[in-house]
């Protein structure tokens, strides 16, 4: 396995601007990736190969350069450049994983490997999200949450109205009472597909060197690990829902396995022995 290799024409040498300016940034960082010249690319045209370093023990780099026979390459969606990967040996969570990760649930995606979500919102409540720390009034330590991740939090809210919506109807229609929606509470739920597969793509990227290009290369999103209805997708990694199903879970077996009070009904209509 290793990592991910970038082509762009016309580029003559690690140019940090130049990659900036066409969304690499990210990606390689402000260290100058390794590189080397072609005269020809997976478009035909001259330029350079670009691998980012590895930033994780264990990460394997490929082997940089332009060799068609070995590798797999798509031309990036926004333009500007092409991914390519060695054929025999996709990149793994831990070739893309950047120095220090967010904690988060592990989520199974179609590479068939376990990638980190971080946690944008912690059950009951909170983040685990990098927060600043100053001193507040009274001179003791708070936490201030940093405005980088702003967006990202805001848009990870969003997701949690959705499936408190969802949890409310299922509830209701099970007999229950629902209650996870104020009554005349106004929601606003993350539905458009669009948006759903940027917030994976914005999530991941804290932990690893990806994005929605990358994504779309190695097909790790699917219908299935995007969001679904046991918690296991990637959305509902990133608010912490594992926990939640995790709990109602407990819950519902110890109440299964409670004894029946005595002088209850047995079931039958006689008394319980």
């Amino acid at each position: 396995m290793a990592g991910l290799l970038y082509f762009v024409p016309g580029l003559n040498g690690p140019d940090l601007a130049r990659l900036a300016s066409i969304g690499l940034d990210p990606i390689v960082g402000r260290r100058a990736p390794s590189c080397r010249q072609t005269t020809e690319g997976p478009d035909g045209t001259a330029g350079v190969v670009l691998v980012a370093h590895a930033e994780a023990d264990g990460a394997v780099e490929p082997r940089c350069g332009y060799f068609p026979a070995e590798q797999t390459w798509a031309r990036a969606v926004a333009g500007g450049y092409w991914i390519g990967y060695q054929t025999d040996a996709p990149p793994r969570p831990v070739d893309l994983q950047r120095k220090t990760i967010v904690v988060g649930h592990a989520v199974r995606l179609e590479d068939d490997h376990d990638w980190i979500v971080p946690l944008a919102r912690v059950f009951p409540q909170g983040s685990a999200l990098p927060r600043r720390l100053i001193l507040g009034p009274d001179g003791t330590v708070v936490e201030q949450p940093l405005e980088r991740f702003a967006a990202l939090s805001a848009r990870a809210s969003r997701v949690w109205d959705g499936w408190r919506k969802t949890l409310d109807e299922m509830a209701i229609a099970s007999g229950g009472q629902g209650g996870l929606v104020a009554e005349g509470e106004t929601l606003d739920p993350l539905t458009a597909l669009d948006e759903a597969y940027a917030l994976a793509a914005d999530a991941l990227a804290l932990n690893y060197r990806i994005g929605v290009e990358e994504l779309n290369v190695l097909g790790l999103v699917t219908s299935e690990n995007l969001t679904n209805l046991d918690g296991t997708g990637l959305l509902d990694a990133l608010v912490d829902l594992p926990t939640i199903m995790q709990l109602s879970q407990t819950l519902s077996k110890k109440n299964e396995a409670a004894p029946i009070p005595d002088g209850s009904s047995s079931g039958d209509g006689a008394p319980a022995c």
